[in-house]
């Protein structure tokens, strides 16, 4: 049975975290992050994952008044990077390909106090946050994290928790995610984004496509952007689904993600869907 709109509003006091934490209690052992490499991440190890990047931020010193840049390709790392932060603290997330120059502007723009980075990709964003003084906190894959290893590549190893009854540092009135305008009449502007509005946005989208668990979206859209951050990832989350993360879109290869893992839905720009047609 489908859901119905009006059923699929969030709790007052819904954070971004939150669908995780619930489905991770209900459908512990579901699907929710597919990535093409195989990986599959349920409920579950989700849930732990987040946990386990908030409490290493905490240990950091980030707090609920802190902003953090996200500087990930799309896939497990930016997905659970991107709850973890949120968890406790606002997450801009920035455009990998960025040069320099830009990753400096962005960076003093939104205040960010630390920069979460790849261990294994480096970017433009470590020396520009090394020019401006911020700290960079280099990521292992999700793979060794849920092998044991520490979320950050600098630290001894820890444990992926199994209690998932988490307790955010958020409230739902802050700031959540601070994205930029694309500047096309002038420089780039900050649009912060509160947790409330970000779960009701997602909640609307999934109620008005009717998701449910048994859905699968191929998400083709960059993580930086609200359209993938809101219109895929967490609309799939708040309504306990899969989301297949996918490192872009590769007209190529869409055929054959289509065929390997069978999703059930996918939401892309004009653009790309012009080029599927």
């Amino acid at each position: 049975m489908r859901a119905r709109y009006s059923d699929s509003m969030p709790p007052d006091d819904a954070i971004t975290f939150s669908p995780v934490a619930e489905w991770a209690v209900k459908r512990p052992d579901s699907p929710a992050i597919i990535d093409i490499s195989g990986m599959v991440i349920t409920y579950r190890d989700l849930s732990g994952l987040v946990s386990l990047w908030m409490d290493a931020l905490v240990q950091k010193g980030v707090e609920r008044t802190s902003r953090l840049a996200v500087v990930l390709p799309n896939g497990p790392e930016m997905t659970a990077a991107f709850l973890g932060v949120t968890a406790v603290a606002a997450c801009a997330p920035l455009n990998p390909s960025y040069s320099r120059e830009e990753f400096s502007f962005y960076l003093q723009d939104t205040g960010c106090s630390g920069v979460l980075v790849s261990a294994g990709h480096p970017t433009a964003a470590e020396p520009a946050a090394d020019d401006l003084g911020i700290p960079c906190y280099r990521l292992r894959p999700v793979r060794e994290v849920l092998s044991g290893a520490s979320p950050f590549s600098d630290e001894d190893a820890g444990s992926v928790p199994g209690d998932t009854r988490i307790v955010p540092h958020t409230r739902p009135d802050d700031t959540a995610l601070i994205l930029h305008t694309s500047g096309t009449t002038g420089k780039p502007k900050r649009v912060p984004l509160r947790q409330d509005c970000i779960c009701r946005n997602a909640a609307a989208i999934a109620g008005s496509l009717a998701l449910t668990p048994a859905d699968r979206c191929l998400n083709l859209m960059p993580l930086f952007h609200v359209h993938g951050l809101i219109g895929c990832l967490l609309a799939t989350l708040h309504s306990g689904g899969s989301i297949i993360t996918a490192p872009g879109f590769q007209q190529d290869r869409i055929t054959a993600w289509l065929q390997e893992f069978s999703p059930s839905w996918y939401s892309a720009v004009p653009a790309i869907h012009h080029a599927l047609l």
